[in-house]
């Protein structure tokens, strides 16, 4: 007879694993049941043995039936969570208002490179050089590149606004393809795509069937090998035909090996899958509910602003209108005398200042002002809901609407968690897009002969990765949050840097103080103070004696 374990009449696993769990039970028992007979002891001449009933039940996460209901496997319908997220940004100012200020924040103007090639590492495998003019080399290099039009592919926008693009682009839509061609005078160029037009070309050209001879597959739009590495993407091309036709764009360089075309991602559901999710899947609804909220409040409030009163009559009242004469009169009718007629000619008598009215009342009844909690209790609410939106975009709402209307510590205590979260943000899209392109931009200026160095190419020849990796080793950082109180921040940092006259040590860099305060670049501040320096007494020289 099988075994069926039922759970308030439901069934918990299937019937097979469930025998086998009541089977083993049954063994351990039978077990136990022998062991304690062989072991049992004699009290007042009788024998007793002691054991007792444990009930088995498999958890499955509920701890009252019927909470959480039955387990849900949620696929992402990509295009559908597009085209949602591109519209909430679109119309909806809530989305608008967290998402602007994150985008401005995370990029900002721009992320500029810091050039640390690891020397440490080129010690080791026996490359000795100056590392200094390599690093002042390239970061004036790519400075001067990323600042043009010469870094996009259709030269409209500079390396900047394209790392905008990639941002909201994936942040919104799931995933942006980023692909690098370099053209014939052999400068690199960047082009981004977005997500939607990266597509499995289902009816054109037989790019299936060349996949599965090369032994990889074709998971929405992404050819993907046995490693689970991204071969190529494909990109539906516009055409005026019946049929897409699509371009298969490989993810790495058959010469150089460098990755030349990859995935920037928003969120990623779960690890295995290939495409990315927007980062306001799990507020899309919520905003919506929130905007009608929004607009049904302000709409009723217009509404009422246009009546601002109402009459109303209990059983004993007549039902006149004391608005009625007026109106009449207004359309050059003729009213007759009544007692509310009489009353209503002394009413401009009585009123205390001019322009006022008092108006008499039919019997039992009386005016009323329309007016509703709503406008009232709108504030409370929304800020409520809009904090939860905010946290699920990793933003504090006082960064979002731009009041800090806290104390010192409390408000710096929110900026301070933000610029934390901010830097993740940043190293993210750093090393998805900036890092990447870097990459394979330095390894076309030191084949350019743009710059010295003597042990990239050799290294380069040998597959020798970590020279590689060494010589392109760098940071991107963007702009630093303003501070509260600049004063406190400055002498905080003076205090790290320590006091040579007191033999104390530095606790941090001033580069690093500099960047910090969100002051530019310390070395090129040295410079210009120098150059100032210079000319300040040129300046004394020239002004007129008195």
């Amino acid at each position: 007879m099988a075994f069926w374990s039922n759970w308030f009449g439901k069934p918990l696993i299937d019937a097979a694993s469930v025998e086998n769990i009541l089977q083993q039970y049954m063994q351990d028992n039978i077990v136990v049941k022998q062991k304690l007979e062989t072991s049992s002891s004699f009290l007042g001449g009788e024998l007793t043995s002691s054991s007792y009933i444990v009930n088995t039940y498999v958890f499955n996460g509920e701890k009252s039936h019927g909470e959480l209901g039955k387990p849900i496997n949620l696929l992402p319908d990509y295009q559908a969570l597009r085209l949602r997220a591109y519209e909430a940004d679109f119309t909806n100012d809530t989305v608008k208002t967290v998402t602007g200020k994150f985008f401005k924040w995370v990029i900002g103007t721009g992320l500029k490179l810091r050039s640390e090639p690891n020397k440490g590492v080129l010690i080791r495998e026996g490359i000795k050089e100056p590392l200094k003019p390599f690093r002042d080399n390239v970061e004036s290099y790519f400075h001067s590149y990323a600042g043009s039009t010469m870094s996009d592919y259709a030269g409209q926008q500079d390396l900047h606004d394209i790392a905008k693009d990639v941002l909201k682009t994936s942040f919104l839509g799931g995933d942006c393809l980023t692909i690098l061609r370099v053209d014939d005078d052999h400068n690199l160029t960047v082009q981004v795509v977005d997500g939607q037009h990266v597509q499995t070309p289902l009816l054109s050209q037989g790019f299936i069937e060349a996949a599965e001879q090369r032994g990889n597959k074709i998971k929405h739009g992404v050819e993907i090998n046995k490693k689970g590495q991204h071969v190529a993407f494909y990109v539906k091309v516009d055409n005026d035909g019946i049929l897409p036709t699509y371009e298969r764009v490989e993810a790495k360089s058959k010469s150089t090996g460098l990755n030349m075309a990859w995935l920037t991602y928003g969120d990623k559901h779960r690890i295995d899958h290939v495409r990315g999710v927007s980062q306001l899947s799990a507020i899309l609804e919520k905003v919506k509910k929130l905007d009608r909220y929004t607009e049904a409040s302000v709409s009723s409030a217009e509404e009422r602003a246009k009546i601002p009163y109402s009459i109303e009559h209990s059983r004993f009242s007549d039902g006149e209108n004391p608005l009625m004469a007026n109106l009449k009169l207004n359309q050059g009718k003729e009213v007759l005398e009544s007692s509310y007629a009489t009353g209503a000619k002394l009413a401009p008598q009585i009123a205390a200042t001019t322009n006022k009215l008092v108006w008499n009342m039919p019997i039992d009844s009386k005016l009323k002002a329309l007016e509703s909690t709503s406008e009232i209790n709108y504030e409370t609410f929304f800020k409520a809901i809009f904090v939860q939106i905010c946290a699920s975009m990793d933003l504090p709402p006082e960064v979002a609407l731009q009041q800090y209307n806290s104390n010192y510590s409390a408000s710096r205590a929110a900026i301070n968690g933000f610029a934390f979260i901010l830097e993740q943000y940043r190293d993210k899209y750093a090393k998805n897009f900036y890092k990447k392109i870097y990459t394979v931009w330095l390894h076309i200026h030191i084949l350019k002969n743009k710059v010295s160095s003597m042990g990239y190419l050799p290294a380069f020849s040998q597959q020798n990765r970590y020279v590689i990796e060494a010589y392109s080793n760098c940071r991107f950082i963007g702009q630093k949050i303003p501070h509260i109180d600049p004063k406190k921040e400055a002498d905080a940092l003076r205090i790290m840097l320590g006091d040579e006259s007191k033999g104390e040590l530095p606790l941090i860099t001033y580069e690093d103080a500099t960047e910090q305060l969100g002051n530019g670049d310390y070395f090129e501040n040295i410079d210009k103070y120098k150059e100032e320096i210079e000319l300040a007494p040129r300046q004394n020289a020239t002004e007129p004696k008195n």
